[in-house]
């Protein structure tokens, strides 16, 4: 994915994932607007949960972590687990 695309980065955490904190770093890494929310908060849960009305492929999704990529389409694009750090990696280069 082109980096000029990509608006924003919206990485959906759990608090005891090892991919989680890798998708971490290497977002660290890069010049991208991004934020990082837990899903263990609230408030990040239930954003989450409205995200997935428009990503029906969430539903009962168990893989983090969730990386949702605000571009120029209409909802993005989101990726989980293994898919996510692929996708970070791809941008790292």
């Amino acid at each position: 994915m082109t980096k000029s695309l990509i608006n924003k980065m919206v990485l959906y955490t759990k608090t005891d994932c090892f991919l989680c904190r890798v998708a971490k770093d290497l977002l660290e890494g890069q010049d991208i607007e991004y934020e990082i929310k837990d899903l263990e908060n609230a408030e990040n849960l239930a954003e989450y949960q409205m995200l997935q009305l428009d990503f029906p492929e969430l539903m009962g999704n168990t893989q983090m972590p969730v990386l949702w990529i605000q571009d120029n389409s209409a909802n993005g694009m989101i990726f989980t687990g293994k898919n996510a750090i692929d996708i970070l990696k791809e941008n790292e280069e």
